[in-house]
């Protein structure tokens, strides 16, 4: 059947001139399937689809840890949760809470007292009543008061008490060793590193979290592939429309995998989650390339040939193709913008092309 099909697009095709152009007339271009079509002039080539992993920058990677030591109370969120800034995340029931609290009321009472005394001799220094170095002696007295209860304060805050809480506490009196952690910033929750009613010790930590914006791209690079990648390289993931570029190649090769760690921040995410596992495609900038589809390529000798449409005929011209992928051609050298090429039906001007050769 074969020999048959290639006899008749012999037998349609016209005679080749000197020059090697094949006359085919319109009838017999449609009776063949040759169509024709103008080259894509290209930027970027598409490469290698390596493996990749959706991760975050190290500071946006966050972990709330135990300030003080206690018993985890309760816990309002899951993995996987959103959470707002100064959402509370957790409870500790915590004893050594009340030392810091019963610290910050003792500072308090002090600078209350010499607060006091302050604005007496404060008065009675502006009348000459008392010495100045009395005067001194109360104004150091007082600096050092409102220094303390300042740090018992700001104690308290680094420990997670809402500035609402301290002002409670100021008011009633009243210790309370509950202590709420809420989330330093907008994040999501990747786990949950403690149960309920467990005992946990100073630092240790409770959750983790993440900040999903940006997202980077970690993909593992054959070291052939890596030498020709520069940052601003743009890496695709097509499945999920995402779209990042380049701004690490790493300098090291993994023993065990010959890959090169490179690192690519995400200009356009997509659907994209933080430690998804996945494929993604560098693309390689370029000038003065052309696409063409993968059927307007033929190989012959060795050697890649595409059929370039004249007034009298089909040129078969020698070209070098960049990159060769089972959907398209990019051609590299052997091909001007504008220039009409065979995409379909090339099997059967090769037959005549060669056949021509044979005869000759």
């Amino acid at each position: 059947m074969k020999v048959i099909l290639w006899v008749l697009a012999l037998c349609w095709l016209a005679a080749v001139e000197a020059d090697g152009l094949v006359t085919v007339s319109p009838e017999q271009m449609r009776r063949l399937g040759i169509a024709v079509r103008s080259p894509e002039p290209v930027d970027r080539v598409p490469l290698k689809s390596v493996p990749a992993q959706v991760t975050v920058p190290p500071q946006n990677d966050r972990v709330i840890s135990a300030p003080l030591s206690g018993v985890v109370e309760q816990v309002t969120v899951s993995r996987g949760d959103w959470i707002a800034a100064g959402q509370m995340v957790l409870r500790l029931d915590s004893p050594e809470l009340l030392g810091h609290q019963r610290r910050f009321l003792n500072a308090w009472q002090e600078f209350h007292v010499a607060d006091a005394r302050y604005q007496r001799e404060k008065e009675l220094h502006r009348a000459g009543i008392i010495a100045k170095r009395r005067w001194l002696e109360t104004e150091k007295l007082w600096r050092q008061a409102r220094t303390a209860l300042d740090q018992a304060r700001h104690d308290l805050m680094l420990l997670g008490l809402h500035p609402s809480a301290i002002d409670r506490l100021l008011q009633t009196g009243r210790l309370d060793s509950h202590l709420d952690l809420r989330s330093p910033v907008a994040a999501v929750v990747w786990s949950r590193l403690v149960t309920l009613g467990q005992r946990v010790q100073r630092a240790d930590p409770l959750l983790r979290l993440i900040v999903p914006q940006p997202l980077w791209l970690e993909l593992a690079v054959p070291v052939a592939l890596a030498k020709t990648l520069q940052p601003g390289t743009i890496v695709r993931v097509e499945s999920e429309g995402a779209e990042g570029r380049v701004f690490l190649v790493g300098s090291l090769v993994d023993p065990d995998s010959q890959t090169v760690l490179v690192r690519a921040e995400m200009v356009r995410p997509g659907g994209l989650r933080p430690g998804r596992k996945l494929t993604a495609r560098l693309t390689l900038p370029v000038t003065g390339v052309f696409k063409l589809p993968r059927t307007a390529l033929i190989e012959q000798g060795g050697g890649y040939f595409i059929f370039v449409r004249h007034d009298a005929g089909f040129e078969a011209r020698s070209v070098t193709p960049l990159l060769v992928t089972s959907e398209a051609a990019y051609i590299q050298r052997g091909l001007r913008s504008g220039e009409p090429v065979a995409v379909s039906g090339t099997a059967a001007l090769k037959a005549a092309w060669l056949g021509v050769g044979e005869t000759e």
